[in-house]
C-alpha cells in the first residue's frame, strides 16, 4: 500500500523531496501499526494510506506537508502515534493541531474542528472518512456510538464542506444506515 501511495503522489506536481517526506512519514506510520496489530489485515493496518488516498483522490490536495501530516493522525486513539523522530517537526505539528475525539471534549469538538484552516479540516475529514468506511469491520457492539460520533460531528461538517469527500461520507452514511437498521 506504501507503494501504491507514492505512485499515486508521483503523478501530482510534487518533487522528489515532497514524495521523501510523505514516504518517511507514511512509513512511520505503517511501522508503529506493523508492530503494534497481530496481522497485516487489521482494520487499523493501512489507515494512513488510505486517508492520503482519499486526499489526493477526493479532495485533490497536493500539497505535501499536508499530505504527510494526515499520515500520523488517527482520531481514533492515540495507539498508533508515530515515533516522534520518525517524522518531520513540521507534519507533526499539523497532525496535533487537529482536534480529536480523545484531546478535545466530547462537547467543544465540532467546534475545535470548525476552527481549523479549511486544507486541515479537509485532512480532518478524510481521516475519518476512513474510518467511518471500515466501521463495518469493526466490533458491531461500538457501531451506535461510532455512528452517533459521525452523525453529530463528521457528517455535518463533511456536507458542509462539500465536494467530493463530502458526497462520499453522505454515500457511507445511507448505506451503515441501512446495513444497521437491517440487522435489527
Amino acid at each position: 500500500m506504501r507503494q501504491r501511495v507514492l505512485e499515486r503522489a508521483a503523478h501530482e506536481p510534487l518533487s522528489a523531496g515532497d514524495l521523501a517526506r510523505i514516504d518517511r512519514c507514511l512509513t512511520a506510520a505503517l511501522a508503529v501499526r506493523d508492530a503494534a496489530l497481530p496481522d497485516d489485515h487489521h482494520v487499523d493496518a493501512l489507515h494512513p494510506a488510505r486517508t492520503v488516498l482519499i486526499l489526493l483522490d477526493d479532495a485533490r490536495m497536493t500539497d505535501p506537508g499536508l499530505l504527510a501530516a494526515a499520515t500520523l493522525v488517527d482520531s481514533n486513539g492515540s495507539a498508533f502515534a508515530a515515533p516522534s523522530d520518525a517524522a518531520d517537526a513540521r507534519a507533526l505539528a499539523l497532525a496535533a493541531a487537529i482536534p480529536t475525539p480523545q484531546s478535545v471534549e466530547a462537547d467543544e469538538l465540532l467546534e475545535a474542528l470548525l476552527g481549523l484552516h479549511s486544507d486541515l479540516l479537509d485532512v480532518a475529514l478524510a481521516e475519518r472518512l476512513d474510518h467511518a468506511r471500515h466501521l463495518h469491520l469493526r466490533d458491531s457492539a461500538g457501531h451506535a456510538a461510532a455512528l452517533a460520533l459521525e452523525e453529530r460531528i463528521y457528517l455535518p461538517l463533511a456536507e458542509r464542506r462539500g465536494g467530493l469527500v463530502g458526497r462520499r461520507y453522505d454515500r457511507w452514511h445511507t448505506a451503515f444506515r441501512r446495513r444497521i437498521q437491517a440487522a435489527r
